[in-house]
């Protein structure tokens, strides 16, 4: 199934991947989410609304920080980077309607599975198609 599909069929939306991804990560590693939020400098409440999609991605310094707490290889630590700045991106105000960021999303799951390079492509694409 496409990213669209999948959507209708998940619970998981392509515009909240961040926290489910954050989730996936903290498992992987056996971690407790409140072990994650005070090796990251983060408030257990808050950590929590990251996994749940409560809350939009956080900056880029404290998803370096998650990733240092999760002890992530630098290419997942690249890949959760640019998984949380596609979805920052959509979530502000006025930047991309819905639908739009619904494309946006679905560009970043399909990139979260190839490899950096293609990443950094893909989110230069939204980027320059966000200042257009």
């Amino acid at each position: 199934l496409d990213c669209v599909e999948r959507e209708k069929n998940a619970h998981v939306s392509p515009v909240h991947r961040f926290g489910s991804e954050l989730y996936q990560l903290r498992v992987t590693a056996r971690l407790k989410p409140v072990d994650v939020a005070r090796l990251s400098g983060l408030t257990r409440g808050y950590y929590s609304q990251l996994e749940n999609s409560k809350r939009p991605p956080p900056p880029s310094q404290t998803v370096e920080r998650l990733c240092a707490a999760l002890n992530l290889p630098t290419m997942l630590a690249e890949k959760l980077q640019c998984l949380a700045y596609a979805e920052r991106v959509v979530a502000l105000p006025g930047v991309a309607p819905e639908p739009l960021a619904k494309i946006f999303c679905c560009l970043a799951e399909k990139a979260y599975s190839s490899s950096p390079v293609h990443m950094k492509r893909v989110y230069k694409a939204i980027e320059e198609a966000i200042a257009m």
